[in-house]
C-alpha cells in the first residue's frame, strides 16, 4: 500500500509552539491550521501495558482490559483506555494499550486544535523516537519536559512497551538494572532538539510511516470516542465478511456501504477490505479481497452450525455486565470451556449483588447467578455467575 505522507509535528514551549514540517521550522503563537497535525504532549499519568488476547476487536480487547485492571485503578470511570493493535494472527491479536486518566483528555488549554485541522494528541517522547538501531532488544528515550519533570518511553524489539512519567531521567546503568544490559538509551531536550530542522523532518517521517499502528493514537476524549464510534460502524462489514465462511452470505454488501465515511481518507478502503479478509482467512495470501471472497462463496458448500461458546463472546458478555454494575463488584476468577463459563466474584455488600442479574445483557448467553453467601470473617459477598450458549 501507497505510504501516507507525515504529517507535521509539533509541541509547545513556553509560550510558543514550535512546528516541523517539511517546509522547515517556525515557531508560531498559536497551533496553525493544517488538514491534519499531530501534538505531542506530557502526559503525568499515562501507562503502556501490552496485551496478548484471542481477539482482535478493539472494544472488547477494552473491555477486557478494563476487568483485568479492575483491582489497581482508583476510579476506572475516569481512566481512558486506547488499545493499539500491532499483530494479528487470525483471531488473535498483540499489541499495548495506552491508559491514562481522562482529566488529561482535554488537552485543549496546552494546545487547542485549529479549526479546520484534525489534531492527533500524542505523549511528547514519540516525537523524538528514532528508528531501532542495531540488536538491542529495548530503546529507551528519556525527554525532558517543558514546565519540569520529564518522560521516558522504550520500546521493545521496535515497539512501545513502556511509558513513565518522573521527577527527573534516570541514568543509562539504573534503566539496564531493571529492563537488562540489552537496552540504547538516549535523552532529549525538546527547548534544544540538538538535531537541524532538516534532520528533525527526515527522522520524524521515517517514524511515521515505520509505525502505521501509531496513526491512530489520538490521546483526548474525543479522539477515543471517534475511534471507537468509528470500530463500532465497521463492525457490521465485519460481520458480513464472516458470514462468508458461516452462512454463505457475501462480502458484496459492503460495495454500498460508504467505507469513506468510517475515516476519511480513501486509502483506508483497501487497507480495512485486506485485513477483513485476512481475519477469516488468515492463512492465505491476499490479492484482490473482493474477487477472492467471490471465490470462496462459489465453493461454500453447505454451512455447519455453530456449537458452543467463544471466549470472545464470553468476555464480551461479562464487559457488558460490569458497565452497569458499581466498583464494589469484582470478578476474580474465570472458568472457560466451550459449553460453560464460571466466573467467582464477590461484592461489598448484598445490594450490589442483587444489581447483578439485572445487568445481565438481553439476548445472547444465558447467565445465572448462584452460590451466594458470606465470606468468613469478612461483610462481603461470594457469588458464582455461570455462562452457556443461548438456548435454541
Amino acid at each position: 500500500m501507497k505510504q501516507k505522507k507525515a504529517p507535521p509535528c509539533c509541541f509547545r514551549v513556553g509560550e510558543k509552539i514550535h512546528l516541523y514540517s517539511e517546509e522547515g521550522f517556525q515557531i508560531l503563537d498559536s497551533m496553525p491550521r493544517r488538514e491534519e497535525i499531530v501534538a505531542g504532549l506530557p502526559f503525568r499519568t499515562l501507562s503502556l501495558e501490552p496485551f496478548a488476547y484471542p481477539f482482535a476487536h478493539r472494544g472488547r480487547i477494552r473491555d477486557a482490559l478494563r476487568m483485568q485492571y479492575h483491582h489497581l485503578l482508583p476510579n476506572p470511570e475516569a481512566v481512558e483506555i486506547l488499545p493499539l493493535i500491532f499483530s494479528r494472527k487470525g483471531k488473535q491479536s498483540r499489541g499495548a494499550a495506552w491508559i491514562w486518566s481522562r482529566e488529561e483528555g482535554n488537552p485543549r488549554e496546552w494546545c487547542p486544535r485549529s479549526e479546520g485541522s484534525r489534531v492527533l494528541y500524542w505523549p511528547l517522547p514519540l516525537l523524538f523516537m528514532s528508528l531501532p538501531e542495531g540488536d538491542a532488544a529495548y530503546q529507551a528515550l528519556g525527554c525532558e519536559e517543558p514546565g519540569g519533570g520529564a518522560s521516558l518511553m522504550v520500546f521493545r524489539e521496535g515497539f512501545p512497551f513502556l511509558h513513565r512519567h518522573v521527577r527527573s531521567l534516570p541514568e543509562g546503568d539504573q534503566l539496564r538494572r531493571e529492563l537488562g544490559e540489552d537496552l540504547r538509551y538516549t535523552t532529549v531536550n525538546p527547548e534544544e532538539p540538538g538535531e537541524s530542522p532538516q534532520a528533525f523532518w527526515s527522522r520524524w517521517s521515517a517514524f511515521w510511516n515505520a509505525y502505521p499502528q501509531l496513526h491512530e493514537t489520538d490521546l483526548s476524549s474525543r479522539g477515543v470516542e471517534h475511534l471507537f464510534a468509528r470500530d463500532e460502524r465497521l463492525k457490521p462489514v465485519l460481520r458480513v465478511l464472516a458470514g462468508v465462511f458461516a452462512a454463505g452470505i457475501f462480502f458484496g454488501g459492503i460495495q454500498g456501504y460508504s467505507l469513506y465515511e468510517l475515516r476519511q481518507q480513501g486509502e483506508l478502503y483497501e487497507e480495512k477490505m485486506h485485513r477483513a479478509y485476512g481475519a477469516v482467512f488468515p492463512n492465505e495470501r491476499i490479492r484482490d479481497p473482493l474477487s477472492q471472497a467471490r471465490g470462496k462463496l462459489r465453493s461454500l458448500g453447505t454451512p455447519g452450525e455453530k456449537t458452543g461458546m467463544d471466549l470472545e463472546e464470553v468476555l464480551t458478555f461479562l464487559g457488558d455486565t460490569w458497565k452497569e454494575l458499581p466498583p464494589g463488584v469484582v470478578a476474580e476468577s474465570l472458568r472457560f470451556t466451550s459449553q460453560r463459563a464460571e466466573v467467582v466474584g464477590s461484592a461489598t455488600e448484598v445490594a450490589q449483588v442483587q444489581q447483578i442479574r439485572r445487568a445481565f445483557p438481553q439476548g445472547g448467553l444465558h447467565a445465572s447467578l448462584e452460590g451466594i453467601q458470606q465470606i468468613p470473617g469478612s461483610s462481603s459477598i461470594r457469588f458464582t455467575i455461570y455462562l452457556e450458549g443461548a438456548k435454541p
